[in-house]
């Protein structure tokens, strides 16, 4: 049986938005790396994407942003169920 090569992976997180990325090759600086949605709303006058995926981009951030309040509202009532 031949043996595969197996390929050393990655692992690093964007310092703004905390998104895991993996790649197979060594990142030169990992403290620097940012993801696209970080590197867009840090420079919004260099946002060259189609309106079709920056309408995306907010969508998916709006319902996000909506999941984490309703989790934190769930939260917060379990807590106050808690202590009642």
């Amino acid at each position: 049986m031949a043996r595969r090569k197996s390929r050393p992976t990655y692992s690093y997180r964007c310092s703004l938005t905390e998104a895991k990325y993996r790649t197979t090759r060594e990142a030169p600086n990992p403290g620097e790396l940012l993801s696209v949605r970080a590197y867009y709303e840090l420079h919004p006058d260099e946002d060259d994407r189609p309106e079709k995926v920056r309408r995306e981009e907010a969508e998916l951030a709006a319902q996000q942003e909506s999941e984490s309040a309703e989790m934190f509202d769930e939260l917060a009532s379990m807590a106050e169920s808690g202590q009642s």
